[in-house]
């Protein structure tokens, strides 16, 4: 026959601890790796100028040539690709206008890298009539989930007409 003492009934009450605390750590583990594959893309813009271009010049011959545009730089954080189907601009008063970059979408955003989308800033002004224009970028998925830049305002040079 079993006696049982004070040391039997310490050994279940700490392995029951250990056992709590690893289902604990095991559950917070799971949570941590779910919250880390949700999509996620991290957005920024800058007006620059660049050779978008594309010109003839008197001997038909192609070049591009330098015209200011908008650099959406795509940064993919998490663990999966991300594939962006559409790119808005949003200004201020809420109009928004779809926006056609090259390379056109859809594109894929590869997992930890990088991309960047080029658009000519004349579609943009010739839409909004104005040289200022304040408003934010917006990207959306293949998944339909939509991320976006800050508000920001862009001063647009005045346009210039070039005969070649």
């Amino acid at each position: 026959m079993l006696i049982q003492t004070n040391q039997t009934n310490w050994a279940v009450i700490s392995s029951c601890i250990v056992a709590w605390i690893g289902l604990l750590l095991s559950a917070y583990n799971i949570y941590a790796q779910r919250r880390d594959r949700k999509p996620k893309l991290k957005i920024s813009s800058e007006l620059t100028v660049r050779n978008i271009k594309l010109r003839q010049d008197s001997l038909k011959s192609a070049f591009y040539e330098a015209d200011n545009c908008f650099v959406l730089t795509i940064k993919n954080p998490s663990d999966r690709n991300i594939i962006v189907n559409k790119v808005c601009f949003i200004s201020s008063n809420k109009h928004s206008l779809i926006v056609k970059p090259k390379p056109k979408p859809p594109q894929t955003v590869p997992s930890h890298d990088s991309i960047e989308l080029v658009m000519a800033s004349d579609n943009l002004s010739s839409e909004f009539h104005d040289n200022m224009l304040i408003g934010r970028f917006q990207i959306e998925d293949a998944l339909g989930n939509v991320f976006s830049t800050e508000k920001r305002s862009y001063k647009l040079p005045e346009p210039v007409d070039n005969p070649i």
